[in-house]
């Protein structure tokens, strides 16, 4: 095995890059070249729960509601960062979250070389530390690092739980699951979809120690949100107004929500969708989402034959979509979705048979976050979570790509690795 791939040089490697990525953007700060980048999301809502948990020691309650459509975890991070540099708080977290990328890249590393090979691994660790997408995101004050993070952790334990038949495994997973969730909220379906692969091994301990240890992470704050706001809130709200603004393209962007919204409101209570009296922000949720269900419902009827391109366009704003609609961003986004997406998938439907648990769980795991958005609203952000997986089944496919093009066969180097590792491998080529 090549010295650069071995655990010891290939972590330092990646916490190399990492270090250095923090001086770039330390120094580019200080010289304004560059800024971290907080959204309207994170002004309505991070950043006043963060400082009301900071100072109040409390998260919202009856008289901030709306801040129910963030889950806990991103704020208590940034509570954090704020009592340790008040001043500074911003570039803290910003270095935080290029850590948080750092260990998700290691992770890729490790399961690259535990499934496919250590180059494969230490490639693809690689790739997501320098994908722009994932670079510019870790510069934003939103959750998206740390829950991407988080949630190949539990992938991590997923795969290697199916693997080995291992219980401490799996639980593992689910509390890592769980916890992701409480960053996003929209991972808290996924355990249901993931049950198949441990039942088709009849492996029910190491399903139940992943759906419990899930559901203990999850429900206090279930709990507290039914005590504190007598609300039915799992995790947050928010699903009923992407749901709404995913149901005409005209409501995409930021742009189209200012001008359709109070026409679409208009029209839904006409039909008799009215505003609620209540102030549950779950039932204002459920309002949007009734509105959204009936512009669907309309579609069809007036407009059948426009489900298909509305939901081809729908697709392909998964890969490259923001909700500024800006030029330039959604176009480096889109070639960078190129590099990843097509080989990424085909990788993953080669490896079918020869890394079947890599390859079903990341199926799984990838469908689930394409399915959402295209139900909701399709943005690339919302498919960042899958981007690691893609990334090291594509990191198998350009390295195959590049042992033909060096005409050393792909086998030959697998083998050769897997002798550095002490493993029998025989007289037959492997396939990778």
């Amino acid at each position: 095995m090549p010295l650069i791939t071995r655990p010891r040089t290939a972590t330092l490697l990646l916490v190399f890059v990492a270090l250095l990525k923090i001086g770039v953007f330390l120094i580019a700060a200080d010289q304004e070249v560059v800024a971290p980048f907080v959204g309207d999301n994170a002004v309505a809502h991070y950043l006043p729960t963060a400082k009301r948990l900071l100072e109040q020691r409390r998260f919202n309650g009856p008289d901030s509601r709306p801040d129910s459509k963030v889950p806990p975890g991103y704020p208590v991070i940034l509570a954090a960062t704020m009592a340790v540099s008040p001043d500074n708080y911003v570039a803290v977290t910003v270095g935080l979250q290029i850590l948080a990328d750092c260990i998700t890249a290691l992770a890729l590393y490790a399961l690259g070389r535990r499934l496919i090979s250590p180059a494969v691994g230490l490639f693809a660790g690689l790739l997501w530390s320098v994908y722009p997408p994932a670079v510019v995101i870790s510069t934003w004050i939103t959750a998206e690092t740390f829950y991407t993070t988080i949630l190949i952790l539990s992938y991590a334990m997923l795969v290697f739980s199916y693997r080995n038949s291992s219980t401490v495994l799996s639980t593992a997973a689910g509390f890592l699951l769980g916890l992701a969730t409480l960053f996003r909220g929209t991972a808290i379906l996924l355990p249901l979809l993931l049950l198949p692969l441990w039942f088709r091994k009849r492996q029910y301990a190491q399903a139940a120690g992943f759906v419990l240890a899930a559901t203990c992470v999850v429900a206090p704050w279930t709990i507290r949100n039914a005590i504190v706001l007598q609300d039915h809130i799992l995790v947050s709200t928010g699903f009923g107004s992407v749901l709404m603004q995913g149901s005409d393209e005209s409501v995409f962007t930021s742009e189209g929500k200012r001008s359709e919204y109070a026409h679409m409101f208009a029209e839904a209570a006409e039909h008799g969708i009215n505003k609620p009296t209540t102030p549950l922000e779950s039932q204002w949720d459920n309002w949007m989402g009734r509105v959204g269900l009936y512009n669907l419902t309309v579609r069809l009827k007036t407009r059948p034959l426009s489900f298909l391109p509305f939901y081809l366009n729908k697709f392909l704003r998964l890969w490259y979509a923001t909700e500024s609609a800006s030029l330039r961003p959604e176009l480096l986004l889109g070639l960078c979705s190129l590099l990843v997406v097509p080989v990424g998938i085909l990788q993953l439907f080669l490896w079918r048979n020869s890394h079947s648990e890599f390859a079903q769980s990341a199926g799984v795991v990838v469908l689930y976050f394409v399915a959402l958005p295209l139900v909701t609203l399709p943005l690339v952000r919302y498919t960042l979570p899958i981007y690691p997986i893609l990334i090291l089944s594509a990191s198998g496919w350009w390295l195959a790509v590049a042992n033909r093009l060096t005409s050393r066969p792909a086998g030959e180097v697998v083998r050769e690795e897997a002798v550095a590792e002490g493993q029998d491998v025989g007289s037959s080529p492997q396939r990778q």
